[in-house]
């Protein structure tokens, strides 16, 4: 379980009413990161960047960025992890990527568009503009270490099982270590930016997890329905655990009734105090995989964060070109109920079963084995794609 940390640590943004959108692979989308923390075994936070600095993804390069924050000096004590806070407004450029949702009057399937000087996707030239996701101006998201990592003068102070920072520079005095902390910076650009076909414009903004040390895996799901695309991306931290998950179909409309459209954060309704909303899985790494996610598709105030359904999703760890299925049903009907917590759930979908594709997969640790070299991107150490592998793997 990964607590989000922040209220504001993941808000889904409220459902598209376009008449025609769909999505496109951004070129580029830049960051700008306000604050670094380091969560003490109490809940506290504690910063640990001097300033605030961008950081820009662009699909040309490898997946999974890493940030060293260096010679960074952290007291004495245990901590269980990281957060990271970010504006909510992004840089996006589309620089002639494909459009892949229903023809509008715009343009159509397929086409290739570009962004502009005033927000708008045309062909024509570049432009970097600014897209907002909606919800607060601030955005944070977290990491807890599969173990406790201990800064100590000594061996004993730390307890068994835990991680001890390596500092190049001990001050007793001042009780406190100084050393190089590595963030991994996890996003999944595929169909991570929504277009609309009727007007131009933008929308949406691609999921980002963080980890220290080892950067962890992904695996995206895609699959086209005749202009109606369907898409499942999840994050993995080094540890095999599931950071995140994003299930999204676009027209809302479109006959794929059997997946629920949502992220897996849920407000746990337990009574006991929570910051915000809260990622809950269970995941079975064997057999193929399989992993059950809720789906929460509005997130904006504590009366919201409710699941309509889980997603369970199979043979999801298989080479890229394999097929994999996604049904939804009520949260009451997960194994175990609810996933075994407590929080407000749905129906479900309709009970029918919809393929995805595995269309991506980044493993730069080879932590699942998935990845081949007949199916390598070039440039991009550790991924997988099923198309375009002598460029960037995306569509």
């Amino acid at each position: 379980m990964r607590a989000a940390g922040f209220w504001a640590a993941l808000i889904v943004a409220a459902p598209l009413v376009a008449q025609e959108m769909g999505p496109v692979t951004p070129t580029a989308v830049t960051y700008h990161f306000t604050s670094v923390s380091i969560v003490e075994v109490d809940g506290s936070y504690r910063g640990l960047m001097q300033k605030p600095f961008t950081y820009t993804f662009r699909r040309a390069d490898p997946d999974f960025a890493a940030t060293p924050l260096d010679d960074v000096t952290i007291p004495f004590g245990r901590y269980t992890g990281v957060g990271i806070c970010f504006e909510n407004h992004q840089e996006v450029t589309l620089d002639a990527v494909r459009y892949e949702g229903r023809s509008g009057t715009l343009f159509q399937h397929g086409d290739l568009v570009s962004t502009t000087a005033a927000g708008v996707a045309r062909a024509g030239g570049t432009v970097v503009e600014s897209v907002l996701s909606g919800g607060p101006p601030i955005q944070c998201t977290s990491f807890r270490f599969p173990s406790p990592l201990c800064i100590a003068d000594g061996p004993g102070d730390c307890q068994p099982g835990d991680q001890i920072f390596s500092a190049s520079a001990i001050d007793g005095d001042a009780g406190s270590a100084t050393g190089d902390l590595i963030l991994n910076l996890l996003l999944d650009l595929m169909h991570s930016v929504f277009v609309d076909a009727d007007t131009g414009a933008l929308q949406g903004m691609p999921m980002l997890q963080i980890t220290v040390g080892a950067p962890g895996a992904g695996v995206h799901l895609s699959r086209n329905f005749d202009g109606a695309v369907a898409d499942v991306s999840v994050l993995f931290g080094p540890d095999r655990s599931v950071l995140s998950a994003r299930v999204s179909k676009w027209p809302l409309s479109a006959a794929l009734n059997g997946m629920c459209v949502g992220q897996s954060d849920v407000m746990l309704r337990d009574g006991a105090a929570h910051d915000g909303p809260t990622f809950i899985s269970r995941f079975d790494p064997n057999g193929g995989g399989a992993l059950q996610i809720p789906a929460t598709q509005a997130c904006n105030n504590a009366s919201e964060c409710n699941s309509v359904g889980v997603n369970v999703i199979r043979d999801l760890l298989q080479p890229v070109g394999a097929s994999a299925t996604v049904r939804c049903v009520a949260d009451a009907e997960a194994d175990p109920p609810y996933l075994g917590y407590v929080y407000h759930g749905g129906p479900g979908g309709d009970r029918s079963t919809v393929t995805l594709e595995i269309s991506r997969i980044v493993d730069p640790g080879d932590l699942f084995g998935i990845c081949s070299a007949e199916t390598a991107v070039a440039r991009h150490p550790g991924t997988c794609a099923a198309q375009n592998r002598s460029t960037d793997g995306y569509p």
